[in-house]
């Protein structure tokens, strides 16, 4: 009985391995779509420049770059943790 309650357990484990895979890798799209917008707002900035005042508008491009760059670090940070295995790195990515 005790050999198939560690099995159930492995299985389940690797079941969550992959979920949280999943997950940081639509985090990680979620971050490159932001930054594809911050940027693509920073060159196209001409034609919008009649809706928003220059300041905010470059502000906020920036800010989207910023958003952007900051989840794709993290889910890179979270897909390499998710690989090596590492306890401390998965806790610290889950806290945040």
């Amino acid at each position: 009985m005790a050999h198939y309650k560690a099995e159930q357990d492995d299985w389940l484990i690797i079941y969550l391995k992959y979920l949280l895979f999943v997950f940081n890798f639509f985090f990680w799209v979620g971050g490159a779509a932001v930054l594809a917008v911050g940027v693509w707002t920073l060159v196209e900035k001409s034609g919008y420049l009649s809706v928003l005042a220059s300041s905010t508008f470059a502000a906020s491009a920036y800010i989207l770059i910023f958003a952007g760059a900051l989840v794709m670090v993290t889910g890179f940070l979270g897909f390499s943790a998710i690989v090596r295995e590492d306890r401390s790195c998965l806790s610290t990515i889950l806290s945040c």
